[in-house]
């Protein structure tokens, strides 16, 4: 045969009408781990003659390959669950061609986290999440908005002094907050708020070093450094016990008008402030107040580092109209001062008139809840008739 025939009967096998093979049934040729596999008869060597047997099967078969994978323009998207590689917090397995060290990545068995430039910045496990601050620790930082739940796990902390709690807070070194609250600038509520479900303090504070605060509030203006309020029957505005040597157990400072504390107590027997002082410590320490401080401390209330201690006050009047008094006699009237105790110091107070020479008053516990009140006249007159009106006696328990 010419040249030219042999080349036709190559290019064109039914040429001399030989009948062609049925079509073939394509198979993917792509394994479960994505490696691609040509039909059989690949691949071809120089001479071979073109038949359908391969030609036919290799074609459809990497166009079905070529449509099964996933357009790096978007064209189309992902039919079944997309696998990606562990990666690192160096390199994380889903990650941005300008920023290669920011993305997400598989830490470990059910331990997924976001890395933000080479350092963890979200975690996610089956126990827990945890949002990174600047370190290797996990830390909340940032600003979030919404109604969230923070639940105690059943552990203790030696270093925090807390066990089951929701929220630790620990401040910065030099003069930072463990946890800041911010009230909105037109609301009304208020900036931290704990409630109680059981018998448990609402809140509370520990100061564990050497001179912090449990709890410390401070006060713009003319408001309050501090507000709080007892339970309806029973209940205490704020309890506080100082620590063990010279610690506070409430303390109070206001600036300007404001209150170093404004305390209210419940309806019914409640107190305004409760504070328990161990040691030297005092229950409660206020730099300004309005209104009463009541001290219900054991060892009661001393002024000044080396004053004497003072259990209990208490005052008693009568209205009285004393006789005339002759000279170098003495008259005298007891009335009730509840809780006075025998040795109390007294203070008499008289009522209002111009002083008459010649007369001594005085008064002094006789007996328990009694106080006596005595008149003398000393003066060389005959007779003296004292003023009518109320006295008064102050009683100082020891």
């Amino acid at each position: 045969m010419t040249p030219l025939l042999l080349l036709l009967l190559a290019a064109t096998p039914n040429f001399l009408n030989v009948p062609e093979p049925a079509p073939l049934t394509l198979l993917a040729s792509r394994n479960g781990g994505g490696t691609y596999t040509l039909p059989a008869g690949n691949p071809v060597v120089t001479g071979t003659t073109i038949t359908v047997q391969w030609a036919n099967s290799t074609m459809p078969d990497i166009g079905t390959e070529l449509s099964d994978s996933l357009s790096r323009s978007g064209k189309g998207g992902m039919l079944s669950q997309l696998a990606l590689v562990n990666g690192t917090v160096l390199v994380p397995s889903l990650s941005w061609s300008s920023q290669t060290n920011t993305g997400l990545y598989r830490a470990t068995t059910s331990d997924i986290r976001f890395s933000l430039a080479g350092a963890d910045a979200f975690r996610i496990t089956t126990t827990a999440n945890f949002l990174y601050g600047p370190g290797a620790s996990p830390s909340l930082t940032g600003t979030y908005v919404g109604v969230g739940l923070v639940s105690g796990a059943a552990t203790a902390s030696s270093s925090q002094g807390c066990t089951n709690c929701g929220i630790i807070g620990v401040g910065g070194a030099s003069g930072g907050q463990g946890i800041f609250g911010l009230s909105g600038a037109s609301s009304a509520s208020a900036a931290i708020q704990g409630n109680s479900l059981g018998t448990g303090t609402a809140v509370t504070g520990l100061a564990l070093g050497t001179s912090g605060a449990g709890v410390s509030g401070s006060g713009a203006g003319s408001s309050p450094g501090g507000n709080f309020t007892g339970g309806g029957t029973n209940g205490t505005g704020v309890s506080g016990t100082g620590g063990a040597t010279n610690g506070v157990g409430v303390t109070g400072q206001g600036t300007g008008t404001a209150a170093g504390g404004s305390f209210t107590g419940g309806g019914t027997n409640g107190t305004g402030v409760l504070g328990t002082g161990i040691g030297n410590a005092a229950g409660g320490d206020f730099t300004s107040a309005s209104g009463p401080a009541v001290v219900t401390r054991t060892g009661g209330l001393q002024i000044g580092p080396t004053g004497t201690s003072i259990s209990a006050s208490y005052r008693g009047t009568v209205s009285w109209s004393p006789a005339a008094i002759a000279q170098g006699a003495a008259i005298g009237n007891n009335l009730t001062v509840t809780g006075a105790v025998v040795g109390a110091e007294c203070a008499l107070s008289v009522p209002s008139w111009s002083p008459i020479n010649g007369l001594t008053f005085s008064c002094y516990v006789s007996a328990p809840n009694q106080c006596t009140i005595e008149i003398t006249n000393c003066g060389i007159c005959a007779s003296i008739t004292p003023p009518n009106g109320t006295y008064g006696c102050r009683v100082w328990n020891p």
